[in-house]
């Protein structure tokens, strides 16, 4: 708060007054964000080269905002955890194992990372992001049906796959696999851009574990 308020040119009294904890800060700072995306949102609709080019320069121009700063990344700082062991075993299939467009391995662990995840969770609301209304299952994806939604939930669209309909036939002949372990010692956020081509991640900040 001192740096801030010396950059403002203010009083630290000031900015207290006005923030009285950085959370506050950083949570007014995020309203001002959506401004400026609603702003850059009329701006793009205003163009004359149609609703998909308007789409595409909006997310870019959101992707390269975020990139430059890091009000997401300063309230992300404020979690702290502890290392822990991670195992990888197991598989499934998202939403069901009938009707499967992505498949996974599971993540199991200690609780430290379940207090990872519930501290982040806690962070969120304070930027106005609402807290997850599933119960945390770590995993890692491995495969998507092409063009098929990540999300674990049940839609009307979903079906049969043939091809992991396969992939079931071949892994249930196997024991329960095991895919060895690891030790994080930091974490990441990123950020995903969704195009017709796929989705395109890019890494934004990194944050130390205990170890």
């Amino acid at each position: 708060m001192p740096a801030i308020a010396a950059a403002a040119g203010a009083g630290i009294g000031s900015v207290y007054r006005q923030f009285p904890a950085k959370r506050d800060l950083l949570a007014a700072l995020v309203v001002e964000r959506l401004e400026d995306t609603e702003q850059d949102a009329d701006a793009a609709l205003a163009g004359t080269d149609g609703p998909w080019s308007a789409l595409t320069a909006l997310l870019w121009t959101l992707a390269e905002g975020q990139a430059a700063d890091d009000v997401l990344g300063e309230a992300m700082a404020t979690v702290s955890a502890a290392s822990t062991q991670i195992h990888f075993r197991g598989y499934g299939f998202f939403p069901t194992s009938k009707s499967a467009r992505v498949f996974w391995i599971g993540m199991a662990s200690g609780p430290e990372l379940v207090a990872l995840a519930a501290a982040i969770d806690d962070t969120m609301p304070s930027l106005g992001i609402p807290k997850e209304d599933r119960p945390f299952s770590p995993h890692i994806t491995l495969a998507r049906g092409r063009r098929a939604s990540g999300s674990p939930r049940i839609s009307s669209k979903d079906g049969p796959s043939r091809t992991f309909q396969r992939l079931q036939e071949k892994l249930s002949a196997l024991s329960v696999p095991e895919f060895g372990t690891m030790t994080p010692r930091e974490f990441f956020l990123y950020q995903s851009h969704l195009s017709p081509k796929g989705s395109k991640y890019t890494k934004l900040a990194s944050f130390s574990l205990q170890v």
